[in-house]
């Protein structure tokens, strides 16, 4: 069975959307940390306004539906995040691209941001705010067994899990923690594994619908303009005929040179 990485304790390349996630993750956490040393206050001033709350989504706060990702509280907790954001975030990026993998990370931001503010909204009873890279690792990992399930992870660097069972053991466990208390995470954690999933069985393999949304539309703007030009061509020819003159144009609306013949072709190349 393939393993993630040449082995047990290896970490793979640092590169790409991966990095440029990381790093962001990483300097927001050091942030929150220097300016709670100094200013409590002012730590908890930041976290309210860029940590998720259901009630200031609902006011317009909507930047909070994206920026709460990147506030992983505590050290533990962020290093956990940031270590499996790495070997998952690569695996992903490597095999499909750095547009599929970016796509991929901000729907599972997204969709758990939006669950938990539905469900925070419909039940104010559970409140609490949603912080930290989970929902979209959640996506993540949900991708990987999807696209490779086979894959295995070692656990706490000793015990070989394939990435399918990894994934089911953690849904149980956010179905177990969605029956009992801080319903609001385990709920919102289900929702990006739920958009990860359609995700990876739905998305284009490389490129992400990012990609194929800006081909069609520049090929609608390419058909527009070049119906435009058959429709000027075919004015224009009129129009030189009233004149006593024949032009042509050819099907995509391009002049045609009359002494650019086949034969003048091939007396040209033939002196």
């Amino acid at each position: 069975m393939p393993r993630f990485g040449g082995s047990p304790f290896a970490l793979p390349d640092l590169n790409g959307a991966t990095r440029r996630i990381v790093l962001l993750s990483t300097a927001a956490f050091f942030l929150l940390a220097i300016v709670g040393l100094f200013s409590q206050g002012l730590y908890l001033q930041l976290l309210s306004i860029f940590a998720l709350s259901p009630a200031a989504v609902a006011h317009g706060e909507l930047w909070q539906l994206i920026t709460y990702a990147f506030l992983n509280p505590g050290l533990f907790n962020a290093f956990l995040m940031l270590i499996s954001l790495w070997f998952v975030g690569s695996l992903l990026e490597s095999e499909h691209g750095s547009r599929w993998f970016t796509e991929l990370f901000f729907v599972g931001v997204l969709a758990a941001s939006l669950t938990a503010t539905i469900v925070g909204l419909k039940f104010p009873v559970l409140g609490g705010s949603l912080l930290g890279l989970s929902g979209a690792l959640f996506a993540l990992m949900v991708a990987v067994a999807v696209l490779h399930g086979d894959l295995q992870f070692m656990l706490f660097f000793v015990l070989a899990v394939k990435a399918r069972t990894l994934v089911i053991i953690l849904l149980l466990v956010l179905l177990a923690q969605s029956l009992g208390g801080d319903r609001i995470y385990a709920l919102s954690q289900l929702g990006a594994a739920l958009a990860g999933f359609l995700y990876a069985r739905y998305a284009p393999r490389r490129g992400g619908y990012l990609l194929r949304l800006s081909e069609s539309w520049y090929g609608m703007r390419n058909n527009y303009y070049r119906a435009r030009r058959r429709k000027a061509a075919k004015k224009f020819e009129v129009y030189m005929k009233k004149q006593g003159r024949v032009v042509r144009f050819d099907g995509q609306g391009n002049y045609l040179d009359p002494d650019d013949s086949k034969e003048s072709k091939e007396n040209h190349w033939l002196n």
